[in-house]
């Protein structure tokens, strides 16, 4: 009886861990494209997102830069290029800039 109820919570934790789990695609952030260092080509950049803390008492005071923003700092893993999020290029297309609205 003991086993078969532990089965039965077993199964239904499954089931809710998977369909919570995170279904993310770039359409679901609205990121039709992907974006590649204008470098070496590799999609394996990242971006920083900068946040301000009050220095006595470290409560969280503003996203001073967020991962979308044109002026974000950005980094190649594969080349170890670095720059701004506007001077990433779309992939397969090296020579054309995103949009620089900030």
């Amino acid at each position: 009886m003991r086993a078969r109820r532990i089965q039965t919570l077993q199964r239904t934790v499954q089931r809710l861990i998977a369909q919570s789990a995170p279904k993310t695609t770039p359409q679901e952030f609205n990121m039709p494209e992907t974006l590649a260092c204008p470098k070496c080509g590799s999609d394996k950049v990242c971006v920083t997102a900068e946040q301000l803390f009050m220095a006595n008492t470290g409560a969280h005071y503003c996203h001073s830069v967020k991962t979308q923003d044109c002026d974000s700092k950005s980094q190649c893993l594969a080349c170890y290029w670095s720059g701004e999020r506007k001077d990433l290029v779309v992939k397969n297309e090296p020579t054309k800039h995103r949009s620089r609205k900030g």
